[in-house]
């Protein structure tokens, strides 16, 4: 991809990441790159030319079980009505919409309140899989 861009060009560039180390002055910002894992970088957070909007949530989208917790205060429950598909349901048995992603821009933002059994397991699952060496010795 060629771009036309000359030095003193004013740009808006745009760059879907992963929050990592958070401080009170900078956040550290990972995102693929073609010829490395990840590319790592830090953005100051008290930059007026810099603006920085959360998509999703740490931990979304929710999963059978999960509780969260929407901008205002209120509490959703991930309920799995049919097959592959949870829907966030308040307190009232209320539906906010039928796919989650559509409440993220509503009701933010976003935080889990309790992780579900679902999800619990799936971490737990996932850690042990990273210390699992199998049959060879730790040298």
């Amino acid at each position: 991809m060629k771009h036309n861009i000359k030095p003193g060009d004013r740009l808006r560039i745009t760059i879907i990441g992963e929050a990592n180390l958070l401080d009170d002055k900078d956040i550290w910002v990972a995102v693929p790159a073609p010829h490395t894992p990840r590319l790592t970088f830090k953005v100051p957070l008290d930059s007026a030319a810099i603006t920085i909007e959360v998509l999703t949530p740490r931990y979304w989208p929710p999963m059978r079980g999960d509780v969260w917790r929407d901008g205002e205060g209120r509490e959703w429950f991930a309920v799995q009505d049919v097959p592959d598909a949870v829907t966030l349901v308040t307190e009232h048995g209320r539906h906010g919409l039928s796919d989650p992603e559509e409440l993220l821009p509503l009701h933010g933002p976003w935080r889990i309140a309790y992780k579900g059994r679902e999800r619990r397991e799936a971490e737990d699952r996932d850690r042990a899989e990273d210390h699992d060496l199998g049959d060879e010795p730790p040298f």
